[in-house]
């Protein structure tokens, strides 16, 4: 508490002992206790010196009258002139001065957390009672997501913590580094740990120390890694809470490193502890976890138990989001293709998380949040969300968040038609997938990269992709489809290069584990693939009856993008059958998603397949049919605002219009419009 005046630099502090020395010790008192109490008034300064309000005011007038204080008129609230001036006062004041200040202040602190900071600044010694209340200060900070204020805190409990009590000291120890994993000091918080294990301590403090520094890893560096001290953690308690806490940890491990019956198991030994699970929140998660291993493993998704697991969240617990039950449903009503809950769910935790500065829980929530919004056609958010997670997770400088974030970002890369951005991220993600020991990463780089391939009409570009989701289904075969969720899309790259014998083959997979797991979105995709497939064969009749069933299934789909591409196809097949008005509607339809979405790649693609369609005519001027009618009403004088209002489009799908115009007919204005077209009357 010694240094405070050093953290000054020299000329402000002259400036402060200029303004303050020559105001009468009373007046200096007052001011001090003004400068380290919380939300200041006149009123709280009277109190806190025990005097009568009027004798205060004499001697705040002196500190006004010096231009240090001003007194804002009504409330009775004191401001400093500027911020500068209160830090300096602090530190300009003699150390037994400050300290009784703060003792002072404790007195009319409005809260817990204030008055055990307070207590902690006053404190020279040890004290065994404000060491435990500054423990629950911590927690009480923690829990309302200051991290930052809760790691301050422990250490004071630390500091504070008599030298006989060796036990309390490594328990405390241990919660400094777990805030400040929490408040993103994360190679301070690994030192601690480290160092703790090192030493020797009872087996329920070190079994803690244990699960903090999985947690740690597997947020980090590794999944694989933090198997290890977790499952060392494991043997040194038989506390049901500690034990369903390490086990759900485990479970998360495991799923992340691709280990899913694995994941079940530690998920199933949980679940047999909930009878004597103390803490309503951690069973929760207990039983959020039971349900999410179980559905990655091919169960049907047990609605009651992740209701259940939703009633027992406590959303003002800290606890590791990725255990979060509402986390949890996110990703499960994601692989259900229920696209608009999952979304309410990531969100309502990505912004709890940046409330909270819990960078390492954002970076999970905004990575997932980009596979989702890929699928949704809501691009732009998409690559919002990538870039956060992205910068977060450099920021945070883990091997771990670097390939999840950059992983789900070459998704939504390749969605938008970027495909530099996006091989530059899937090389940065592959080459971290086995350093973090985090195999299913990969799976989000080749699915971006088959689709990339796909969308730029070059299926072989995507045949190493392809090959990799292939290999993952026949090591593990395909419990339920999201675990391989771009496998539809390596399927066409082999209908496009004419492995057809091996395109069904994976039809079949596809079709059967998305009838056996309900899951309307791998029916409409996995039909998709079979039109593709009769339409490869030449058998057109069984094509189209696919690719009709395939959109029956479309109606009520969320997948906007998927929709689209499924359009796409009918119309493909329906021109090789000759109906090319009906297979332009599709197209059209097909090529308006696809431009609202910002899909650039898909919606060059239906561009070109329109054109084969129907055919153009000098009169179009090059145009397809609904370009035509945006220069029209464009070259008539309409703003983009109001072209999109009179044909019931978007804006975004307007301007991909008025490009792709400019370039057919050359020309860089609307102005130039006039020239080519005759305006619609």
């Amino acid at each position: 508490d010694d240094g405070h005046e050093e953290l000054l630099p020299e000329a402000l502090s002259d400036l402060v002992r200029a303004r303050v020395s020559g105001l009468s010790p009373e007046a200096r008192e007052l001011l001090l206790i003004t400068a380290v109490t919380h939300r200041p008034t006149v009123a709280r300064v009277a109190r806190a010196v025990s005097r009568p309000v009027g004798q205060v005011v004499s001697g705040l007038d002196e500190a006004v009258d010096a231009g240090v204080l001003t007194r804002v008129s009504g409330s009775g609230e004191l401001v400093f002139t500027h911020p500068l001036f209160a830090v300096g006062v602090v530190a300009v004041s003699p150390p037994g001065t400050r300290r009784e200040a703060h003792r002072r202040a404790a007195v009319v602190a409005e809260g817990l957390e204030e008055r055990a900071g307070h207590l902690a600044m006053a404190a020279l010694e040890p004290d065994r009672d404000l060491a435990d209340m500054l423990d629950r200060a911590a927690e009480h900070s923690l829990n309302r997501g200051a991290p930052e204020t809760a790691a301050a805190l422990a250490q004071d409990a630390l500091r504070l913590t008599p030298t006989d009590t060796a036990i309390d000291s490594y328990r405390r120890a241990v919660t400094v580094a777990e805030y400040q994993f929490h408040a993103g000091e994360v190679t301070r918080a690994r030192e601690t740990l480290e160092d703790l294990l090192r030493r020797p301590a009872p087996k329920p403090e070190r079994a803690r120390a244990l699960r903090v520094l999985g947690e740690l890893l597997y947020h980090q560096d590794s999944y694989a890694d933090a198997v290890e001290p977790l499952t060392q953690a494991l043997t040194l308690t038989t506390d049901p809470d500690l034990r369903g806490h390490l086990l759900i940890h485990l479970a998360f491990a495991d799923a992340g490193s691709g280990r899913f019956q694995e994941a079940r198991e530690h998920a199933h030994a949980a679940l047999l502890l909930a009878d004597h699970v103390s803490d309503p929140g951690l069973l929760g998660s207990i039983f959020a976890v039971a349900a999410i291993t179980d559905r990655l493993n091919g169960e049907l998704l047990d609605e009651r138990l992740l209701a259940r697991a939703l009633e027992l969240e406590d959303p003002n617990q800290q606890r590791a989001t990725a255990l979060r039950p509402s986390l949890i449903a996110g990703h499960l009503r994601l692989y259900a293709g229920q696209l608009a809950q999952a979304e309410h769910h990531l969100t309502t935790i990505l912004e709890e998380a940046v409330e909270r500065g819990n960078e390492s829980d954002v970076v999970l929530a905004a990575a997932t949040l980009v596979w989702a919004e890929c699928w949704s056609g809501d691009l732009d958010s998409a690559h919002a969300h990538a870039r956060q997670a992205i910068t977060t997770a450099e920021r945070l400088g883990g091997d771990l968040g670097v390939c999840l974030a950059c992983s789900f970002a070459t998704v939504q890369y390749v969605f938008r038609g970027d495909l530099e951005a996006a091989g530059g991220c899937a090389t940065r993600a592959l080459a971290l997938t086995e350093v973090s020991g985090y195999p299913v990463g990969s799976l989000w780089v080749w699915w971006g990269q088959a689709v990339g391939a796909l969308a730029a009409g070059q299926p072989e570009e995507g045949a190493e992709a392809a090959e990799g989701m292939l290999n993952v289904v026949d090591l593990t075969g395909l419990p339920i489809p999201a675990r391989v969720m771009g496998l539809a899309d390596a399927i066409e790259v082999l209908v496009e290069m004419r492995q057809l014998d091996r395109a069904d083959h994976y039809i079949d997979i596809l079709l059967e584990a998305a009838e056996r797991t309900q899951t309307a979105w791998a029916r409409m995709t996995g039909l998709r693939c079979r039109a593709l497939g009769h339409a490869a064969h030449g058998d057109l009749d069984r094509a189209e009856t696919a690719v009709t069933e395939a959109l029956r299934r479309a109606d009520d789909s969320e997948l906007v993008v998927e929709v689209a591409r499924t359009h796409l196809v009918a119309g493909q097949i329906i021109r090789r059958r000759r109906r090319k008005r009906e297979a332009a509607a599709h197209i059209e339809q097909a090529l308006s998603a696809f431009e609202d979405a910002g899909a650039e790649g898909w919606a060059t693609l239906a561009a070109a397949e329109l054109a084969r369609a129907r055919p153009l005519t000098a009169d179009t001027h090059g145009l397809s049919p609904t370009e035509e009618r945006v220069a029209h009403l464009v070259a008539s004088g309409l703003t983009n605002s109001e072209v999109a209002n009179r044909l019931n489009i978007s804006a975004k799908t307007v301007e991909a219009n008025l490009t792709r115009i400019y370039h057919k007919l050359q020309i860089r204005s609307r102005a130039e419009l006039g020239t080519h077209l005759a305006p619609l009357p």
